[in-house]
C-alpha cells in the first residue's frame, strides 16, 4: 500500500486522522483502525519473484487471520473435530503415500531388472520417494540434540507437569528434555508416537511462574488439540508438495556443479534447457502446497486457540494474556537474554534483564503485540498472531488459575535444573 497523502506525511491515519504507531524498520500504521497494518515488507536478500511469492502468501495469511478470529471471537472455544477439512487432508495423504510407496517400489524393480541407463531412473525413482516422504521424527535425534530430564532428578518440574497435564485433560509426555533454546514445544515422533515435551531453559527460567503453568498447559494441550499440522494422517499433504518444490527448484538442482572445457558447455546447454521446465514444475508445486496449507490452516489455527484456551484454564487468565505479550516480544528477549549470557549471567541475570526489559516495554507493549498481526501473517504459521491469541483470550469469561505455582516451588525447579546452567550459558554467548 503506498503512503503519499498529506494526512500520512503528517503523521495521521487517513482513514480516521489518529496519529499513526511508527517502529523501527516497519512501515507505519493505524492503532486504532488498524490501516496499513497488512503492509508486506519485501526481503532484499531474495529476487522479486520470490518476493511476489511472499506477498502473495502473506496477504492470504492476513486474511485467514482476521476471518478466523472474527469467527472464533464471539463464541465458547472447543476442541476441532476432524470435519470435511480433515478428511479431506487425510484423503490427500493416503494417495500421497500409496504414490510414494509405488515410486519406491517401482524404482527399487527398475534398479533391479533393468539395463544401467533404466537402473539410474530408478534410482532417481527412489531417491525423490525418500526426499519427499513424511517426517516422523526420532527419539534418537531428541536424546542427541536436547538434555532429557527425569522424574528422579527433577521431581518438582514433574510435579507440575502432572498437576498440569491433570487439569488440561492431557497425556503425559514420554519423554521431557531442556534445550537451550528461546522456544517450548510439544511433538509425537516416530512409528511408536512417542510424546516429547520440550522446554527451553532461557524461555522457562525468564517466565514469571504462572506464565510457566501456562507455557505448559499450552504445550500439552497439543497432544489433545486436533492440530492437523502434527498429525500423522494430514502431514504427508501438507509437506509434500514443499519437499518436493525444493527438489525441483533449478536452483537446488543445478546451481552447486561445476564444469570445465565441453562438459562444462554441455552442462550449460542443458541449464538453458531445462531450468524453464524445472521452474515452473516447482512453482506448480509450490502453489499445490500453498493450496493445502490454506486449506488446513483454519483448523491448525483453531488447534492453536484451543490450547490457549486450555492455557487460560489451567493458568489463569491473566497469566495466559502474559504470556502471549512476552511471545509478541521474542525478539527483543531473546536478544537481551543473549547479551547477558556473553556477559557471564546465568539464570538469574536473564530473568532480572527480562524483567527490566518488560518495564520499559509495557508503554508499547499493546503496539508491538499488534504489529505482530502483519510480521506473522502466513498461511505457513504455526500459530497465530501473538495479537489475536491475546484477543481471543480476552473475549472469554475471566478464569481465576487452577493450577498455583508459588515461588517456593518455582525457586526449587529452578534449582533443579541449573546443572544446565553454565553449559547452555555458554551456548547461548557462542550463538546469540
Amino acid at each position: 500500500m503506498s503512503i503519499t497523502s498529506t494526512a500520512v506525511q503528517g503523521g495521521l491515519c487517513p482513514q480516521c486522522q489518529s496519529s499513526l504507531a511508527v517502529e523501527p524498520g516497519e512501515a507505519p500504521w493505524c492503532e486504532r483502525c488498524e490501516w496499513n497494518l497488512d503492509a508486506f515488507r519485501p526481503d532484499p536478500l531474495v529476487g522479486r519473484l520470490a518476493n511476489l511469492q511472499e506477498r502473495w502468501a502473506h496477504r492470504i495469511g492476513y486474511k485467514l487471520d482476521q476471518d478466523l478470529f472474527a469467527q472464533l471471537s464471539d463464541r465458547p472455544l472447543t476442541r476441532p473435530g476432524s470435519g470435511v477439512v480433515g478428511v479431506a487432508l487425510t484423503t490427500v495423504s493416503l494417495v500421497l503415500a500409496g504414490l510414494l510407496i509405488g515410486l519406491a517400489a517401482g524404482g527399487v524393480w527398475l534398479m533391479i531388472a533393468g539395463p544401467f541407463l533404466v537402473k539410474l531412473v530408478g534410482l532417481v525413482m527412489v531417491g525423490i520417494a525418500v526426499l519427499c516422504r513424511p517426517r516422523l521424527g526420532r527419539l534418537r535425534d531428541v536424546h542427541s540434540s536436547y538434555d532429557e530430564v527425569t522424574r528422579e532428578r527433577q521431581p518438582h518440574l514433574f510435579a507440575l507437569v502432572d498437576r498440569v497435564a491433570a487439569t488440561v485433560g492431557a497425556p503425559l509426555p514420554h519423554v521431557l528434555v531442556l534445550s537451550h533454546e528461546w522456544n517450548a514445544s510439544a511433538t509425537i515422533v516416530g512409528f511408536a508416537r512417542r510424546r516429547v515435551l520440550t522446554l527451553g531453559l532461557p524461555l522457562w527460567t525468564a517466565l514469571r511462574p504462572q506464565e510457566r503453568v501456562a507455557l505448559l498447559s499450552h504445550e500439552l494441550g497439543h497432544f489433545i488439540n486436533n492440530d492437523n499440522r502434527r498429525n500423522l494422517r494430514t502431514q504427508t499433504a501438507l509437506t509434500f508438495f514443499a519437499h518436493l518444490a525444493h527438489l525441483l527448484d533449478p536452483r537446488e538442482l543445478l546451481g552447486g556443479a561445476e564444469f570445465e572445457g565441453l562438459m562444462g558447455l554441455a552442462v550449460k546447454l542443458i541449464e538453458l534447457l531445462v531450468t524453464p521446465l524445472f521452474w515452473l514444475v516447482s512453482r506448480f508445486c509450490w502453489l499445490l502446497h500453498l493450496a493445502l496449507n490454506v486449506l488446513g490452516a483454519r483448523d491448525s489455527q483453531r488447534a492453536e486457540y484451543y490450547a490457549d484456551d486450555l492455557a487460560s484454564r489451567a493458568a489463569g487468565s491473566t497469566a495466559a494474556l502474559a504470556l502471549t505479550d512476552v511471545v509478541s516480544c521474542s525478539g527483543i528477549y531473546l536478544a537481551i537474554v543473549g547479551s547477558r549470557a556473553r556477559g557471564g549471567a546465568g539464570m538469574q541475570g536473564w530473568r532480572e534483564a527480562v524483567e527490566s526489559a518488560r518495564a520499559g516495554i509495557a508503554p508499547r507493549q499493546a503496539r508491538l503485540r499488534q504489529l505482530t498481526l502483519r510480521r506473522e501473517a502466513s498461511p505457513f504459521a504455526s500459530h497465530p498472531p501473538a495479537e489475536l491469541r491475546h484477543r481471543v483470550i480476552a473475549a472469554q469469561p475471566h478464569r481465576d488459575p487452577q493450577v498455583v505455582l508459588g515461588e517456593a516451588e518455582a525457586a526449587a525447579i529452578d534449582a533443579e535444573l541449573a546443572p544446565f546452567e553454565e553449559r547452555y550459558r555458554r551456548v547461548i554467548a557462542a550463538a546469540w
